[in-house]
Order: structure tokens, then sequence, then C-alpha cells
């Protein structure tokens, strides 16, 4: 019987994201921005992944149902970036009204979208159980441009953040070190053409999440210290 690596990996992500997301949902303070975002992210962001897991596990061998996990997935994975992109401007501005920058992202994550569907992907089970998702070159060049767009200058201003407010250093560190691991993890999940490096792409983004998950819930409860 093959065993779905890929699916595998998708469904060890959701259980450390939904694990996140229980864990921020029980611990942040109301009203705080900083937590609701976060927590809406990791939310969304579970929710990409267990959409591309269930194809994987239960319908292996149906690359139409296969295909509509990874468009319908990827939904969730835009709405994940435009609550991330809120929190990267609450932590620059917390006066700065996002709204607008929350639906300019969300317009993007739908032109997306609409592209995914025009050149809809078949992807396929290899021999050894990693998943080549077969998206279009289009498709995969405007998914790594929104990555690297969301996760790249939130993974600087965090850094830079730890150094200009020393209170919040270990948290703001720990936070820009996971997207630079999630960014270099994540492309790999959809480029991976072995088990090995399948194995190497998912280790890396779940080390990613863990070290998000420690850096937002470790420390203080109370509201997150920014500049006015």
């Amino acid at each position: 019987m093959l065993l779905p690596i890929t699916g595998i990996g998708h469904s060890l992500d959701f259980l450390v994201l939904i694990y996140f997301y229980y864990r921020i949902r029980k611990s942040r303070v109301v009203n705080n921005k900083f937590y609701y975002y976060f927590e809406r992210f990791t939310l969304s962001m579970s929710i990409f992944f267990l959409l591309m897991a269930i194809p994987n596990l239960f319908f292996p061998n149906d690359s139409n149902l296969l295909g509509l996990g990874y468009v319908v997935g990827h939904v969730f994975l835009y709405l994940a970036y435009a609550f991330l992109i809120r929190v990267s401007l609450f932590i620059m501005k917390p006066s700065f009204d996002s709204k607008y920058i929350f639906k300019l992202w969300l317009l993007m994550g739908a032109a997306i979208t609409a592209l995914n569907i025009y050149h809809f992907n078949l992807p396929v089970i290899m021999g050894n159980g990693v998943t080549a998702y077969n998206a279009d070159a289009s498709v995969g060049f405007a998914i790594t441009a929104i990555s690297i767009l969301t996760l790249l200058p939130s993974a600087v201003l965090f850094i830079r953040e730890c150094m200009v407010m020393p209170q919040q250093c270990r948290r703001f560190a720990l936070i820009g070190a996971s997207f630079i691991l999630i960014i270099i993890g994540g492309p790999l999940h959809d480029t991976a053409s072995t088990t090995l490096l399948y194995v190497i792409a998912d280790v890396v983004t779940t080390a990613g999440f863990i070290v998000m998950f420690i850096g937002v819930i470790a420390g203080n409860k109370s509201a997150i210290t920014t500049k006015k």
C-alpha cells in the first residue's frame, strides 16, 4: 500500500496549527489585536493544510479531487496571509487602519484563485508517496510572489523590532525567525520530487510554526507592547 507522504505531512502541520490556534484563543487578552490577528492567521492556515491533506489521504487516485483540494485549500492560505499582514502593520503602527490592505490581499488571493481555476492542475501521487501538484507555472509564480510579499517583510519587521524594542526582543526574534523558516520550507512542499526533500521541507515548515507558537505564546500574556 502506498504511503501518502504528502498527506501525512499536511496532517501533521494541521495538528500543530490547530493546537496553536487553541492555545492562542485560550490565552489571548480580549480586544488585543495582535493575538486576534494571529488567531485568525493560525485558524486559516490550519484549514489550508486540512483541505490539502484530505484528498491526499482519502482520494489519492483522484487527480480532480486533489486539484480541487489544492485550489480551495489555497483560498485559506491567502486569507491567512491577509491576517498576517495585519499583524505586521499593527506592530509597525498600531494606529494604522489596515482593513484596506487586508482587502487588497484578499483581492490578490481571489485573482490567483481565478488563475488557478483557469489553469486547473491535476496532481498525482508518485510512487514514493510524494504528491506532484503540477501547478501551472503562472500559478506557481503568483503563489510564490504573494508568499514572499507577505512573509519576507514580516520577518524583516519583527527582527528589526527586536533590536529597537528590547523588552519584546525574544518574542519578536522568534516570530521573525519562524517566517524565515516558512519561506524556506513552504516552496519546497510544492517542488519536492523525492521523499527526503519533502520530509526536509515539512520538518522546516513545521519547525517554523512551532517557533512562531513559542514566540506568540511565551512570556507575558498581557497586551503586547508596540510603538505608538
